[in-house]
């Protein structure tokens, strides 16, 4: 349905919903180097189109210099203009504008179909957003409200998930992991481990 939006300029205007995709990790859109499973852009991209869902809104964050040229090169030609590389990280530090949550709370509205990935390979910046999401009210404006499909490549100290990570110390093991998701769609996010 369409959703009224107040403009003082022109009144009220009525936006239809978006399919927003917020990629925190996200690589290359196709291929980083040789390592086509590094990049989950294009994966995303044909598994939402498949589904009738393609995405309206394509925001894809990553730490590691990208080079433009070739990440606005392997995207297709209908995210021209709906992909958004921030090639900066994000935080969870309180008033900060790149704060994660709050970023999710200004781009996402309630009517809106949100897929969040949560990939980027750092357990003491991810557990933190994710405790975010559990301890928020959905009722009262949390984030967790907005997230439709979370997809979570949560960090744990379980082989043979401990080896590709430098520091699995402190993560938990995999009954932890196993409560992380089943409480993450107890607040009815349908959250997937990743990848």
């Amino acid at each position: 349905s369409l959703r009224p939006s107040s403009d003082p300029r022109v009144g009220v205007a009525f936006q239809p919903p978006q399919n927003i995709h917020l990629d925190l990790g996200s690589s290359y859109f196709k291929v980083w180097g040789s390592d086509r499973g590094a990049a989950s852009g294009q994966w995303f991209y044909d598994t939402y189109h498949a589904r009738g869902q393609p995405f309206s809104r394509f925001i894809a964050v990553e730490v590691e210099t990208l080079n433009d040229t070739t990440a606005f090169q392997q995207i297709p030609d209908d995210l021209v203009g709906v992909y958004t590389l921030m090639n900066v990280g994000l935080t969870m530090e309180e008033g900060d504008k790149l704060n994660t949550v709050d970023m999710i709370k200004r781009v996402v509205k309630p009517e809106d179909f949100f897929v969040f990935k949560l990939d980027i390979d750092s357990a003491p910046i991810e557990e933190p957003i994710v405790k975010s999401l559990l301890e928020d009210n959905p009722d009262e404006g949390g984030a967790s409200a907005l997230i439709d499909e979370l997809m979570f490549e949560h960090h744990v100290n379980y082989s043979p998930m401990n080896g590709p990570w430098d520091n699995p110390q402190g993560v938990g093991g995999l009954h932890r992991s196993y409560n992380v998701f089943r409480d993450l769609r107890r607040k009815g996010i349908r959250a997937h481990s990743w990848p």
